[in-house]
């Protein structure tokens, strides 16, 4: 019986940082111009989905190393930051499979209160399998096209708002966002394009915690692939009037909720118009246990399939939610749930085979944390992923991380 490459791998790895990190007692490495942090990691897994060629799936075991460096300026006017990482998998036996992954930005933003708000940042990620991920401290969300082939992604986004108090209780607050999405898919089709947005919104100031608005804001869909039959862009304008509030209640909940209407009208996919929505909350239910939620709904701009024809703008639905549980000082256990479907502009799904169109996409995660020293924590996880392959996707993995 053959040894499964990925526990030597895992056992080497994890020996050797254990040793490293018995001198090490402080997390970070602390200079004047800010703080760096180190990790390195070393998974084993088991994949009982791995896709081989159209319909065609096989399960293996792969093995993963990576390493990474963190940057956060010290506590100061503007915030500034930066990352990077890198790692490679390998299979046991689909050999031809084994690929590298990376992950680094920076991004430079306003960091205390004031009228003023503002924020600059990039990154690319090569990722080998879904990026659902959600963390509501860094901002990171999940793709805005969610694929577990391999793919390259890069995001730029810029905002600006001013909030003008009008009195003790009121503002006016006209902001402007810019987004530009580039992602490059294993079949060597492409999605790209620009989202401008701007806005006014009329604050409320509630209380010290609570804010209400009103405002109306307008975005412009720069579509960027052309559609091969007609040679046209898929540009599209969207218009909506929204009503929000966000706020804390108490120092353990905070929420954002919006609701709003708005009409997206585009040069080759048509017109629609609907309900569109926002949703973001997080409560620290004790010292242990911690909740969030978030999800909406909004309009995203058409890409090109499997089959290289651009499809139409669409509609996109997520809801994702999870919870968090230190169960003893060094136990820990993690679970998250994510909800995805989508459909095409005018509400008609039209789904193809292997399309997300008209699919509702389930993805959970789940996670046991040990912290076995102040720099290397152990973890096993499990992943179950209901898409609209045939065949549904189930990972298991075991995983050692080193953090300095």
């Amino acid at each position: 019986m053959k040894t499964p490459r990925f526990k030597l791998v895992f056992l080497a790895c994890f020996a050797a940082s254990a040793v490293f990190a018995q001198s090490k007692e402080d997390e970070g490495i602390k200079t004047k111009a800010g703080v760096f942090k180190i990790d390195a990691g070393v998974l084993g897994a088991y994949n009982d989905r791995i896709q081989v060629t159209g319909n065609t799936f096989t399960e293996d075991y792969f093995s993963e190393t990576e390493a990474g460096i963190r940057y956060d300026n010290l506590p100061a006017l503007h915030r500034l930051w930066g990352y990077g990482r890198y790692g490679y998998r390998f299979y046991n036996d689909l050999s031809d499979q084994n690929g590298s992954f990376y992950k680094a930005g920076a991004g430079i933003g306003s960091n205390y209160e004031s009228p003023l708000s503002w924020g600059l940042s990039a990154d690319v990620t090569k990722s080998l399998n879904y990026n659902t991920s959600y963390n509501p401290a860094s901002g990171q969300q999940p793709d805005s096209i969610l694929t577990d082939s391999p793919n390259r992604r890069t995001l730029v986004q810029a905002n600006a708002g001013y909030d003008k108090m009008l009195g003790e209780k009121n503002s006016l607050m006209p902001s402007y966002s810019l987004l530009h999405y580039y992602q490059e898919f294993q079949s060597g089709e492409t999605a790209q394009w620009q989202i401008h947005g701007a806005g006014l919104d009329y604050r409320r100031h509630y209380s010290e915690e609570t804010v209400f608005s009103l405002g109306a804001h307008y975005s412009y869909q720069l579509n960027l692939e052309k559609n091969p039959n007609t040679n046209e862009k898929d540009n599209g304008g969207i218009a909506s009037v929204q009503l929000a509030a966000e706020g804390e209640i108490t120092d353990k909940i905070s929420w954002l909720a919006m609701i709003g209407y708005a009409f997206a009208e585009y040069e080759q996919s048509g017109s629609d118009s609907g309900i569109i929505s926002n949703l973001r909350a997080n409560w620290n239910l004790t010292e242990k246990i911690s909740a969030y939620v978030f999800g909406g709904n909004d309009f995203q701009p058409a890409y090109a399939g499997s089959n290289g024809q651009l499809g139409k703008a669409r509609r996109v639905y997520r809801l994702g939610y999870g919870a968090d549980w230190q169960v003893v000082e060094k136990l820990g256990l993690s679970a998250s749930v994510f909800h995805d479907y989508q459909e095409e502009i005018g509400g008609t799904s039209n789904p193809t085979p292997n399309s997300p169109i008209g699919t509702v996409r389930t993805f959970f995660d789940a996670q046991v944390f040990y912290q076995l020293t102040r720099q290397i924590t152990l973890s096993a996880g499990y992943q179950y992923n209901k898409d609209e392959k045939a065949q549904d996707q189930q990972i298991g993995s075991l995983n050692a991380v080193f953090v300095y």
